[in-house]
């Protein structure tokens, strides 16, 4: 199978962009399912997600490919109900993947932020966007309400608008930014010493992390893995938009179709695939990578 038959047959994080179809609630569940997760199964499902996390090797998205399952355990195992933040801030100006998964596939990161919480025992979410989104804020609040009326979640899930510059979406600009309203990096020579709101810790995940969660607590760890295919080789295991890979291999992908099944989050588009040779995958951190 071709990549552009792969994507047609199996399109995952921007199914919705893919197939043109709406980002609402509605056409979200007739494209992925409702959550398989119920009152009374929440305890056995909860230990078998994190297992199947673990089994898909998940890592950050947010640039520094830390393993998402290390991460959830670690706050697990404090049993404190941390908050937990989902990072959209996006400073990387050479990167728009965020923006364009929350405008495509909001559900589908609610969907992982509520997984988040879920594992960590109950929290509170909230999700970071840069003060200069107030539209896709607008959106995201209508999103939070429809799955409240629709009895489908009644997370609260809170949508904090910070100052938006390129170190806001570091994880330790990021929980002053929205205990105290000022985001600025913190020294933090042990990065064990958690980060807090008040007395709770901090959980920090990035957007795109969580959508993956999304998916994978409705597919398994084996469906997650089967991507890359052999068409590409090089790829990393699991799907990525348009981030690094903590191993030495390329991760963004071109894509060979015209259709926009070949949107790469994290590209700022005006570029045909047919003729792109090169692309950079981590704007000031750059480093160019050959095309598929």
């Amino acid at each position: 199978m071709s990549t552009a038959e792969m994507i047609r047959t199996e399109p995952r994080l921007l199914a919705n962009l893919v197939q043109r179809r709406p980002a609402g609630l509605a056409a979200h569940l007739e494209r992925h399912g409702p959550l398989p997760v119920s009152g009374a199964s929440r305890p056995e499902f909860t230990r078998s997600f994190l297992v199947e996390v673990e089994r898909s090797g998940l890592t950050g998205r947010g640039g520094a490919g830390f393993p998402t399952a290390t991460k959830l355990h670690l706050e697990r195992t404090k049993r404190a109900h941390p908050v937990l933040l989902a990072n959209a801030m996006e400073g990387e100006p050479a990167s728009a993947k965020d923006r364009l998964l929350l405008e495509s596939a909001p559900h589908l990161v609610l969907d992982g932020a509520e997984l988040a919480a879920l594992a960590l025992n109950g929290g509170r979410i909230v999700l970071c966007l840069p003060a200069e989104r107030r539209d896709l804020s607008e959106r995201l609040v209508a999103a939070v309400e429809a799955r409240r009326r629709s009895g489908y979640s009644a997370a609260p899930i809170e949508i904090a608008l910070l100052a938006g510059h390129y170190v806001a979406g570091e994880e330790s600009a990021l929980a002053p930014a929205v205990g105290e309203g000022v985001g600025l990096p913190q020294f933090r020579p042990d990065k064990s010493v958690p980060l807090t709101i008040g007395r709770r810790p901090v959980l920090v995940h990035n957007v795109e992390t969580l959508a993956h969660l999304g998916l994978i607590a409705r597919h398994g760890a084996d469906w997650f893995r089967r991507w890359p295919t052999r068409a590409c080789a090089r790829w990393p295991r699991g799907p990525r938009s348009g981030r690094s890979s903590p191993r030495p291999r390329p991760s963004v992908r071109f894509r060979r179709c015209s259709s926009a099944a070949s949107a790469v989050p994290g590209s700022r588009g005006g570029t045909s695939p047919r003729r792109t040779r090169r692309a950079s995958s981590l704007g000031y951190a750059r480093r160019w990578v050959q095309g598929c």
